[in-house]
């Protein structure tokens, strides 16, 4: 039954990728400009349905946690014609929608309109792009709202071993530091530190603008750059990251939290960056190890085969900087050092005989059928179009992406497993109840074990 589902699976990938692919293949090559200011226009042209989608980054540079994350949402609460209400009105009006957000490499504004709506949702982007005013009292809203969801994440188990993870394999690293913030980072940033904030980083010589839709490239490059041309050049910075340390060794933290019966697993190191010349054969193992639904070793042995868990799976969060590689999942508080001696036991035999002929095979075509059935939505293939640009990947990523898949070996893919997937170099870490899993722990051979009491923030 099980080959039959898996047969199945990939026959309906194998036809949604012939699909996929000659759908991409009309769109042609995007159109790249830069304006006198410095900022970068990046526009693709997608006549499939009648929506535009804009999406602007600048790099992140605070020092301070939470500041970006609250700087970019601030800039949607007040302009120097609109408050907060006329523009979410404004919005509403034209079933768009507009955001904005942070992550810990750029800040980002996003607009979505139909395309017949560009030019009223580029007016409303550019005013708060260029003019915002941040009231003191949106600013006072955002913050008690920061504040209540750092409440509620003391109540997710995920988010408290997530957060947990980051900052005892980051450190000082700026990605160990929580992207929301923390009670005493958010209650010290003033309004004049939101203000210095945008006028230093959201400048045009540091900006990226991709544009996906139903427009014609030349005449949105021309309207781009009418619109953006009064936008004021900045100073040039330095966003260069330092390189994290990977940790040495095996690392294991169990945080006692009694009341939960689930035990979160958490196991890693620092990765790789997002330009890693080894991204392709990186993907395809972690594929076959994490990321292939019941296809992945992990999933077939520790959920099908052992009964040990629901979901469990692997991946590398690639930034400028290295970011880690996680293997993730849940299990009885009971069952926890059963979990994590297969986990290891699994990572240990990825490693030394890394994929076979067959999984190779099947997850070449996995990742190209879900990458190209991906792209198929102008929101979709805009952030690819700014990833590709931001963190400057191949200017043929999207139309190459099959061919740098299929010229991918089985030996490439097996060195991948064999070195960059630690295993005797391990942060694990482990959220549920001490007294029923530090037991479990002792005859595992992991590592030197430290305990702590889950303190709520």
């Amino acid at each position: 039954m099980k080959g039959i589902r898996y047969c199945v699976f990939f026959l309906i990938l194998s036809v949604a990728l012939l699909f996929s692919t000659f759908a991409w293949a009309k769109l042609g090559e995007p159109m790249r400009v830069d304006l006198p200011n410095g900022l970068r226009l990046v526009l693709q042209e997608y006549h499939q349905i009648p929506i535009a989608h804009f999406l602007l980054l600048v790099p992140e540079g605070a020092e301070k946690a939470g500041l970006a994350a609250l700087t970019a949402d601030v800039m949607l609460k007040g302009t120097q014609g609109r408050d907060a209400q006329q523009i979410s009105e404004h919005i509403d009006f034209l079933g768009g929608s507009l955001s904005s957000g942070a992550n810990d490499d750029y800040c980002s504004l996003s607009l979505e309109v139909l395309s017949k709506d560009i030019d009223k949702g580029l007016d409303l982007f550019l005013d708060c792009l260029l003019h915002p005013t941040f009231p003191q009292e949106e600013l006072k809203r955002q913050r008690a709202q920061a504040l209540a969801a750092l409440s509620q994440a003391n109540e997710d188990p995920a988010t408290i071993i997530g957060k947990r993870f980051r900052s005892l394999l980051y450190q000082d690293h700026p990605y160990g530091h929580p992207l929301v913030g923390t009670r005493q980072s958010l209650a010290s940033i003033s309004r004049e530190e939101v203000e210095a904030y945008y006028h230093r980083f959201f400048v045009p010589n540091q900006a990226i603008l991709v544009a996906v839709g139903d427009f014609e490239a030349t005449e949105m490059a021309d309207k781009l750059k009418d619109l953006f041309s009064s936008w004021p050049k900045g100073k040039d910075l330095d966003f260069s990251l330092p390189a994290p340390q990977a940790l040495r060794g095996r690392r294991v933290v169990l945080i006692d939290k009694p009341d939960i019966t689930q035990a979160n697993i958490l196991m890693g190191n620092i990765g790789v960056p997002r330009n890693t010349p080894r991204l392709f054969p990186l993907a395809l193992a972690n594929g076959v190890l994490g990321r292939m639904g019941f296809s992945s070793r992990l999933l077939d042995q520790i959920r099908a085969n052992l009964g040990l868990t629901y979901h469990i799976d692997s991946g590398f969060s690639m930034g400028k900087a290295a970011g880690p590689f996680l293997i993730e999942t849940s299990t009885k508080n009971e069952t926890a050092g059963k979990a994590i001696a297969a986990i290891l036991e699994q990572l240990r035999i990825f490693r030394e005989q890394g994929l076979s002929p067959e999984e190779l095979a099947k997850v070449k075509t996995y990742k190209k059928g879900i990458y190209y059935i991906a792209l198929q939505t102008p929101s979709a293939l805009v952030s690819q179009l700014a990833d590709i640009e931001f963190y400057n990947l191949p200017r043929d990523y999207i139309d190459t992406y099959q061919e740098r898949v299929d010229a991918v070996t089985r030996e490439e893919a097996n060195a991948a497993a064999r070195e960059l997937f630690p295993y005797e170099d391990l942060l694990i870490l482990i959220l549920g109840k001490a007294e029923e899993i530090e037991g479990q722990l002792a005859g595992l051979n992991l590592g030197p074990l430290s305990i702590e009491r889950f303190q709520p923030e």
